[in-house]
């Protein structure tokens, strides 16, 4: 399978919300690095290997449904490939939507993604949470 046949999949099967197919995608020293503030969301920065990506990719789909993730292939050079998503993420615990779109940057190595960095619009992201914890605090 080519580099853009991997990206292809893995993207799809994060569609789908399949964890365990997603990072059956990865090598096990991979890096996902969310370019966020873990102050905003626990889970940026980065982080090492397919466990504990696991782990954050279960967590995001705690906090967010995806009502929609439509990501473009904008190229593969040799073993990086860089695709642009369009999203709205809704939060399930207030019910808000957070609507942008991020870049992707993946970098493959012998048919398996050994680096994900994830760009967003970081104020857009870290003024929703913000609007989050705001929202979640006076409900509550």
């Amino acid at each position: 399978m080519g580099n853009r046949d991997v990206v292809i999949s893995f993207l799809t099967s994060w569609i789908a919300q399949d964890v365990e197919l997603t990072v059956a995608h990865t090598a096990d020293d991979v890096v996902y690095a969310l370019h966020i503030s873990n102050e905003a969301l626990p889970f940026g920065g980065e982080t090492h290997g397919k466990e504990r990506i696991k782990g954050i990719l279960y967590a995001i789909l705690a906090d967010f449904d995806y009502r929609k993730y439509e990501p473009v292939i904008l190229g593969v050079r040799g073993d990086v490939a860089r695709v642009q998503v369009s999203f709205v993420y809704h939060h399930r615990r207030t019910g808000e939507d957070l609507v942008g779109s991020k870049r992707l940057v993946i970098t493959l190595r012998d048919g398996l993604i050994t680096r994900v960095d994830e760009y967003h619009d970081a104020a857009l992201v870290e003024a929703f949470m913000r609007l989050a914890r705001h929202r979640l605090e006076n409900d509550e």
